[in-house]
């Protein structure tokens, strides 16, 4: 007679103890997790009371009254470094590298504002090797820090901190950002939260727009005026979209208005790429271009240099045809008295796109009429 199986009495005390082992690893495991969470909230707890965020520079105010200049400082390699200098003259800010061209003011107060928001959000390294990894090595160091001081009178230094690299990506609801700064001269280092304007090129703090010419103004445009071979284009009122070429050579036809309409309102989206003041640029022999508004306005312009780099200066005078047809002199006066303001004593160098526009020749606008 054959004994018990002794094999599946076996089988099941092993499950059973399977069981056992089993419930006993996850209690442990409850209980790594309890202290998992535990640690995690001690530790951000920890980090909220030890990085409160708080006012960087804790000695300024939002009075800027005191402020005389600020100068922002990049590097450029081996070739050393670049300075844009923003001064307070009269009231008005300047661009002391542009012979005193005044700049953007809402770009300035930008700039003084965000120093008085900026805040400490946490300390970082203050061993100077790590300062380049986080963009904060000088610029005359061939770093890659921008250096933002700002002066009070006689040139008294109030601030200057060097900024670093961004945290891309990361913003709050008020839209302020994460970025490396150190104060100059200190080897500590913070990641900083705020909105803080960093521009070292001259083209940020200009008025890029300066002419103000809306399409619908422009009545007639005179390219290579004075010359030989002038091209007239105009439209006999506001309500006619495309202009025509007046002086049509015989036997030839526009080459569409897509092009002709593309220089006649060129600078009515003509954008400054940078300033000079006037008697830097040569103007010799220049092209003239010749410009009547509805409102009154003429507008006299010389070129100079070519495709790419081609500079201009203004002179603005009321348009006397529209005077004639009844335009109240005193309102087309206050509009020239404005532009000149702008203009005078300026040269500016234009966009590539609008320039092409403006040297277009007759030959360039049109096309033989069998062709």
């Amino acid at each position: 007679m054959s004994g018990p199986d002794m094999s599946v009495s076996k089988g099941r005390s092993g499950l059973a103890a399977d069981k056992r082992r089993l419930g006993i690893l996850a209690g442990v495991t409850a209980l790594f997790g309890v202290a998992a969470i535990v640690a995690v909230s001690v530790q951000e707890s920890s980090v909220a009371t030890r990085f409160v965020p708080a006012p960087f520079f804790a000695e300024l105010n939002d009075d800027s009254a005191l402020v005389h200049k600020i100068v922002f400082t990049t590097g450029k390699g081996m070739q050393g470094t670049q300075s844009v200098t923003l001064i307070k003259q009269d009231e008005v800010w300047v661009i002391e590298e542009r012979g005193g061209y005044p700049a953007l003011d809402e770009k300035v107060q930008q700039v003084l504002t965000g120093l008085v928001d900026l805040e400490k959000f946490e300390p970082r390294t203050a061993n100077p090797k790590f300062h380049r990894q986080l963009g904060l090595r000088e610029p005359e160091n061939l770093g890659r820090a921008v250096r933002l001081q700002v002066l009070g009178a006689d040139d008294v230094e109030i601030l200057s901190l060097l900024t670093g690299e961004t945290v891309e990506g990361v913003s709050d609801t008020q839209g302020r950002g994460l970025l490396y700064v150190r104060r100059d001269g200190a080897d500590q280092t913070w990641l900083a939260r705020g909105r803080l304007p960093l521009n070292g090129e001259v083209t940020h703090w200009l008025d890029t727009d300066v002419l103000k010419i809306k399409r619908s103004t422009i009545r007639e445009l005179v390219l290579w005026s004075g010359s030989p071979n002038p091209t007239y284009l105009s439209r006999p009122d506001a309500s006619v979209r495309d202009f025509s070429i007046a002086n049509l050579p015989e036997g030839r036809v526009g080459r569409g208005a897509a092009i002709v309409n593309g220089s006649a309102v060129a600078l009515a989206s003509v954008q400054i790429e940078d300033v000079a003041p006037v008697d830097a640029i040569t103007f010799v022999n220049a092209p003239h271009v010749e410009m009547a508004t509805f409102e009154g306005v003429r507008f006299g312009i010389d070129l100079m240099g070519g495709r790419g780099s081609l500079w201009a200066r203004f002179d603005v005078t009321i348009d006397a045809d529209a005077v004639r047809a009844g335009a109240d002199p005193a309102v087309i006066q206050t509009r020239v008295d404005a532009l000149k303001a702008k203009l005078d004593g300026w040269a500016f160098k234009l966009d590539e796109r609008s320039s092409v526009k403006l040297i277009q020749t007759m030959d360039g606008l049109t096309r033989p009429a069998d062709s």
